[in-house]
C-alpha cells in the first residue's frame, strides 16, 4: 500500500499508551461505552508510533507544549502509566510549516498544564 501526501491539516486527539518505542497496542473495548469502539476492539498505540504514521502522511507534525488540566492528558511520559483511567494526547499535523511557540516538532518527555 503507497501513502499519498494528505491534503489537508489535521488535529488528532485519541488514547495513548506510554512507551517509547513504536507500538499499536490492542485492546478490547465495551461496545456500551460511547466513548470506545463500536466493534468490540481499539488500540492504545504509543505516541512514538502516532508520530511516525502521521509524519508518513504530514510534512509537518506536532504536539502542543502544555497539556489540558485533565487526568486523562499525563505532564509526565517516563513514569508508569495510570491504570484507572484512560491516557490521552493531542497531535497537530500540516502540509506547510507552523510556527507556534506552542507547538513542538517532537515527543517530550514532560509537558506543563495550559
Amino acid at each position: 500500500m503507497s501513502l499519498a501526501p494528505a491534503k489537508s491539516d489535521g488535529l488528532l486527539e485519541t488514547c495513548v499508551s506510554f512507551g517509547g518505542h513504536d507500538a499499536l497496542n490492542p485492546v478490547s473495548e465495551l461496545r456500551s461505552d460511547p466513548t470506545q469502539s463500536f466493534r468490540d476492539g481499539g488500540c492504545r498505540p504509543t505516541r512514538p508510533w502516532i508520530m511516525n504514521r502521521l509524519k508518513a502522511l504530514f510534512a509537518h507534525v506536532y504536539v502542543p507544549r502544555t497539556q489540558p488540566a485533565h487526568e486523562e492528558f499525563p505532564l509526565d511520559w517516563t513514569g508508569e502509566q495510570p491504570f484507572d483511567y484512560l491516557t490521552r494526547a493531542t497531535f497537530v499535523a500540516s502540509r506547510r510549516p507552523l510556527v507556534n511557540e506552542q507547538l513542538l516538532d517532537f515527543l517530550p518527555e514532560r509537558h506543563t498544564r495550559c
